[in-house]
């Protein structure tokens, strides 16, 4: 277009152009009308490019690509975020409020900021060193605006850490979507945990299998209930209650009997209560008679095997089963409301109210996330019913779900909010879905396993490598310590090297910068006796006393 301007011949007309303009136009051969049409077509040009390069997909990650859409017939403003199911880079997952399940709120970028260059058990499901770069986020599910509490269920990081609700038998609603392994993803219909399904066997001298009675959840009367990570700090339970400390191989998900997720016991604790949760252990806690029987059959280094499932049942009347088991090797999930659109059919809700919207959607090709602003003049905000119109018709969506909408409604790019929350300013909410990708693993091999360490200042212990998990004690300056064993030792995250230490008050994960190593001359010993061989053979035995020094 520029190049059509620049070489079409120009009008003679100079009518309406000042003379002293006119003059040095003619004096350079270029005719005045027409230096005033080609500076109004090459604005005109300039400003459709512009507009092009804003109705563009741009990239903002590896197979994750970022669109502004301008809605003018409703009027309404979309913010959308699109993953390429080809691309094996780009993944996502749950982000917890505080990594508080039991009831907390956060801003989703501030969920963001935590989450960024965590640890996550990508690709194959175990904590190998791998790490996740945050790229971009939308808020989550519904929840409790008082407590913080969840509503449905969710995983996050290959934890199971709420429960779906059994037999949502709400026309149209789904369980929520989920995110697996292998990168494919699926949106669940009604659900049911069965008893009989969900166990715990410790594979000891007893032998013995108990039923789960819940997740993540307040202690009942006579009852088993299991605690994960992200539960909180410690399970919160009384000196009453009998608790079983499992260190697992991988995340607790949801699996089926044949591919039980293995433990073994660390600890057995005996009316005290309130177990401390380090970031890859269960806590298996009993009430009631049921302590007891916990107590019989767990014993320190005993394997264990959990089992977390479910069975399907129709979306329609939650009374056929349908076989399914699509939540089985998920990596992540969260809870939906309106299933609007399944396998390219429209659900119909017939709701007339325009909202601020947050939903997902995906197709062969694509998984969108995208967030709708609402309740303006500039953007009215849309019914679930418009909602699956869009995703039909502007991102040829096939199957879709929504999450939390109104003023929770908040699309994130880099810790930037790209929407305008409806409330005026970003809402605190209970989860989120975070986009990004895994990072290649990187560790020290600064200590070794046993090696006394010291503290070199007073120094913060985590319950897991890097300080998005819980600081639940601290190590005096000059503290001794020593190196534990684990896999992890030495594994980057959060920007720093972290080490399993064991301190006289906490055993936990430490940054390597506030730890050195103890030296030989650290201990002043001098030698004042050694004694004669107690015979002269060939095996002999001598004493030799050794006495404390003052250091000098």
């Amino acid at each position: 277009l520029f190049f059509f301007l620049m070489i079409r011949r120009p009008p003679r007309s100079t009518q309406g152009v000042s003379s002293a303009a006119s003059d040095v136009y003619k004096r350079q051969g270029i005719n005045a009308e027409y230096m005033g049409i080609l500076m109004r077509d090459t604005t005109f040009c300039i400003l459709c490019l512009f507009c092009v390069a804003l109705c563009q997909w741009k990239p903002v990650g590896p197979g994750i690509e970022y669109i502004h859409e301008r809605i003018t017939a409703d009027p309404n403003d979309a913010f959308i975020l699109r993953i390429d199911r080809k691309n094996p880079q780009a993944i996502f997952d749950t982000m917890v409020a505080k990594e508080k399940v039991k009831g907390a709120r956060e801003k989703t970028t501030a969920m963001f900021k935590r989450y960024d260059d965590t640890l996550i058990p990508w690709p194959k499901g175990e904590m190998d060193g791998t790490r996740f770069k945050a790229i971009a986020a939308v808020n989550g599910y519904y929840f409790d605006m008082v407590t913080g509490g969840w509503i449905s269920g969710g995983i996050s990081k290959g934890w199971y850490l709420h429960r779906f609700e059994d037999m949502h038998k709400k026309s149209g609603f789904g369980s929520g979507y989920g995110f697996r392994y292998d990168r494919s993803v699926f949106i669940g219909k009604c659900v049911h945990h069965t008893k009989t399904k969900n166990i715990v066997h410790f594979k000891g001298s007893q032998d013995t299998t108990f039923e789960i009675g819940g997740l993540n959840v307040k202690m009942k009367n006579d009852s088993i209930i299991l605690y994960t990570p992200q539960f909180d700090i410690s399970t919160g339970t009384d000196k009453t209650v009998a608790e079983v400390v499992i260190q697992m191989e991988k995340p607790v998900g949801i699996t089926s009997n044949e591919k039980a997720i293995k433990g073994v016991v660390k600890e057995v604790r005996k009316e005290k209560g309130n177990s401390p949760i380090p970031f890859d252990c269960l806590i298996v806690s009993a009430s009631g008679n049921k302590a007891n029987k916990l107590l019989e059959a767990a014993k320190v280094g005993d394997n264990v095997e959990v089992v977390e499932d479910m069975e399907e049942y129709d979306e329609a009347t939650c009374s056929k089963k349908t076989g399914e088991f699509p939540f089985e090797n998920t990596f992540s999930s969260l809870g939906g409301a309106y299933h609007y659109l399944s396998g390219g059919h429209r659900h119909i809700y017939k709701d007339t109210t325009r909202h601020p919207r947050t939903a997902m959607a995906y197709n062969a090709h694509y998984i969108y996330f995208f967030v709708v602003d609402g309740r303006t003049a500039k953007s009215r905000g849309m019914t679930i019913d418009e909602l699956s119109t869009f995703a039909v018709k502007h991102l040829e969506a096939t199957d879709g779900i929504a999450l939390d909408g109104g003023g929770s409604s908040t699309l994130v790019i880099d810790d930037k909010i790209m929407n305008h929350p409806s409330d005026g300013h970003e809402r605190t909410v209970t989860n989120a879905v975070v986009i990004g990708i895994p990072v290649e693993k990187q560790f020290s091999t600064k200590f070794k396993p046993e090696q006394a360490v010291g503290a070199k200042v007073a120094t913060k212990v985590y319950s897991g490598p890097g300080n998005f998990y819980e600081h639940f004690g601290d190590a005096a300056a000059n503290s001794k310590g020593k190196i534990q064993t684990h896999s992890l030792n030495g594994v980057k995250a959060k920007g720093a090297f972290w080490w399993k230490v064991h301190f006289d008050s906490h055993t936990g994960w430490v940054n390597e910068k506030d730890l050195q190593q103890k030296q030989c001359n650290d201990f002043y010993l001098s030698l004042i006796h050694i004694s004669e061989p107690t015979r002269p053979e060939r095996i002999s035995y001598a004493v030799f006393c050794l006495k404390k020094k003052k250091k000098i």
